[in-house]
């Protein structure tokens, strides 16, 4: 077989494409209509292969010259960025120059062919940048193409199309093992085809425009997964019960495209971050999040905590406002792709919601909610909060509970990085706005917020401290907090906000990172970030030990035990009866302000980075909970005493534990630095 046309050929599918838009040709343009002002220029040189096989040892000796019989050469270059540019050279061993637009992500494609205008030889080379005013060369093998007689006119016509990610649909297709594999087989045979590739998938007269939803990608792929196959497709996460591992597939096998770009689903867009976020926690299918319970058939769970949830409710506008259609049939699965995204253009397709801010419902769903947080607008980072918003705070508690003298606790839940991180979380022991909102109220994010971390991924910002520094990364971006520091500008989806602050340190010696905001030491981020978490651990030590003894340290006549793995958390003999009666442990307090102290320390251990997120926000809870629980009151913040015991009590916790019992040597006057600062004349609390 040939994969051949003639001249005549190639001017009617030239005009076949002129004349059809069913072909979906888009942004072509030839290399004489794309002027001067494009401001890219490239040169293309050649290195051939007569039998297809690696040309690494002829590149690295000698060129290897034109093979006869080669007339004509056709450099493309495509991306979604810019439009397609193509020219045509006489046969050479380097070609250009070809005028372009600068871009990033590029593909240049070289095609060979004879006086017959059949295809005899073709190479790529990808993610090339060009720059304006700058020449750019590359080095392409050339290699002889995969002929499959039923392709080439799905090729031919096909040629100027772009997919959905904006990248020329060929030349995707070209780098993938669809196109490479030439395997046939009756077994698969359908609509005309026998072999992977176009006509493989979609048939020899467009027969299946969606391969992957009809299920067709399984008729060859069924269990065929390498080492990822139980991952993909594990028959457990479709059986009722708990704890069975997820699986990234329906039960259908019908949404392949959710993660994968069709034209080249393993090394085409999307690839490094398919990789991190398979490592993530949103992509583990053996997390407790997709797997403790069978949550497809949690109507008030699902939403978060399987990918068909989150999009039942997503016409919502607010996901924490409505109970979610039951996902039954798609069994277990973690956060794929297509939860955040709208398409496999996943750069362009983020899905958005409400622009003016999050009324998120607490203690239940819509108007079964017994009180409500609002959020800020923060741009592509709105899609993080709805399920990490906490499922209850300080008013839903007061609001659900008729009688604290019998009273199950009201869980917040886990990860409620946005309830703290914004300030909207948590008891809250006092009612002005003075003591908590100063962290994170509605509208006090952006350039002009009044705290740092709120500054973030608004309006470009930028630090006077990252502003000199040499190499560092000065602009947070537009997207908002969550995705400026756990995705960064590289869209890392270990969503790991260490991995932003080291990508953004730059290169003064200095700077610890993060933007360039924390500088001033040699320090790592990493070593500066765990000295945060460790200060805190002896913290939430402190503050568990206050529900169980006086400040002297004797044990309280109705002591409470948390336990940070045992539901529901608060017991009152050691970790078998749960606490019911709220109204025992601190004498002259009330049920509701004892069973607000714990929701807060459940909230900001399960936050897991509340140390961080906002540090003032999480003290200000902690200090006010432990001057609860020791005084029954919590008291006039403002208060100076002349010792930091007269603002919160140490030592009978400093008797109990005078070294720290984590084991990371975090001393008693560090706990009464985080907790306690200096004023006029003395001490104040956090």
């Amino acid at each position: 077989m040939k994969n051949r046309l003639s001249r005549v050929q190639f001017l009617l599918f030239a005009m076949l494409l002129l004349a059809l838009t069913g072909c979906g040709a888009t942004g072509i343009n030839t290399a004489s209509n794309v002027n001067s002002q494009a401001g890219g220029v490239l040169t293309a040189k050649l290195n051939w292969a007569a039998d297809g096989k690696s040309t690494a040892k002829a590149v690295a000796s000698s060129p290897v010259p034109v093979p006869g019989g080669i007339v004509s050469v056709r450099i493309s270059v495509t991306g979604s960025s810019i439009p397609t540019a193509k020219q045509y050279f006489s046969a050479q061993d380097s070609y250009g120059p070809v005028t372009v637009y600068p871009g990033t992500g590029l593909t240049v494609s070289a095609q060979a062919f004879d006086t017959s205008g059949t295809l005899k030889f073709e190479g790529l080379k990808t993610d090339v940048t060009i720059l304006s005013g700058v020449p750019s060369n590359v080095l392409i093998t050339m290699a002889p193409p995969v002929v499959k007689e039923t392709d080439t006119v799905c090729l031919a016509c096909h040629d100027g199309t772009r997919d959905v990610s904006g990248q020329n649909l060929v030349a995707n297709y070209k780098q993938s093992g669809h196109y490479f594999n030439n395997i046939t087989s009756s077994v698969h045979s359908k609509f005309g085809a026998n072999a992977p590739g176009c006509a493989g998938c979609h048939g020899t007269n467009h027969d299946d425009p969606a391969p992957a939803t009809s299920g067709r990608c399984f008729e060859c792929h069924d269990g065929k997964f390498g080492p990822d196959g139980i991952r993909h497709q594990n028959p457990n996460a479709v059986l009722a019960g708990v704890n069975f591992t997820a699986r990234y597939l329906s039960v259908g096998n019908n949404n392949c495209s959710a993660c994968h770009e069709p034209h080249n689903p393993v090394n085409g867009t999307g690839y490094q971050q398919r990789k991190d976020w398979a490592l993530s926690g949103h992509g583990d299918t053996t997390a407790p999040a997709w797997t403790h319970f069978d949550f497809t058939v949690k109507d008030t769970c699902n939403a978060c905590h399987t990918p068909g949830g989150f999009l039942n409710t997503f016409a919502t506008n607010n996901v924490n406002n409505a109970a979610a259609v039951s996902t039954v049939s798609s069994g277990k699965q973690p956060l794929t792709c297509d939860a955040c995204h709208s398409s496999n253009d996943f750069k362009n397709s983020v899905r958005t919601l409400l622009s003016a801010g999050y009324n998120v419902g607490m203690g239940g769903y819509g108007s079964a909610a017994k009180a409500t947080i609002q959020f800020p607008n923060v741009g592509e980072s709105n899609i993080c909060i709805p399920c990490h918003a906490s499922r209850e705070n300080g008013a839903s508690l007061v609001a659900g509970t008729a009688d604290f003298t019998n009273a199950n606790f009201k869980n917040p839940h886990y990860l409620g990085a946005a309830a703290v991180f914004y300030g909207k979380g948590g008891f809250q022991f006092y009612s002005s706005g003075v003591r908590y909102n100063t962290y994170g109220a509605a509208g006090k994010v952006g350039r002009n917020a009044n705290w740092s971390h709120g500054k973030l991924g608004m309006d470009n910002f930028t630090t006077a401290a990252s502003a000199g520094k040499p190499g560092v990364i000065v602009a947070t971006g537009n997207r908002g907090q969550c995705v400026t520091c756990h995705l960064g500008p590289k869209n890392n989806h270990l969503f790991e906000a260490l991995t932003t602050a080291n990508t953004t340190q730059g290169t003064s010696g200095n700077t610890q990172g993060c933007y360039g905001c924390h500088n001033g030491t040699a320090e790592s981020m990493a070593d500066f970030i765990n000295g945060e978490r460790v200060i805190w651990d002896r913290a939430f030590n402190f503050f568990a030990w206050n529900f169980r003894y006086n400040p002297d340290g004797t044990q309280r006549a109705n002591p409470m035990y948390y336990s940070e793995m045992a539901t529901p958390y608060f017991f009152s003999d050691s970790a078998s009866t749960a606490v019911t009666n709220w109204t025992l442990t601190v004498p002259g307090g009330t049920g509701a302000q004892t069973m607000g102290a714990a929701l807060n320390l459940k909230l900001l251990m399960a936050e897991k980075g509340s140390f961080l997120h906002n540090r003032s926000f999480g003290r200000a809870l902690i200090a006010d909970s432990v001057v609860y629980l020791q005084k029954g009151t919590v008291g006039d913040r403002t208060v100076v005493s002349p010792t930091q015991n007269g603002i919160i009590t140490f030592s009978g916790y400093s008797s109990a534990f005078p070294v720290d019992p984590g084991g990371n040597g975090v001393s008693i006057s560090a706990l009464k630095s985080l907790l306690t600062k200096t004023a006029a004349g003395g001490y104040i609390r956090r």
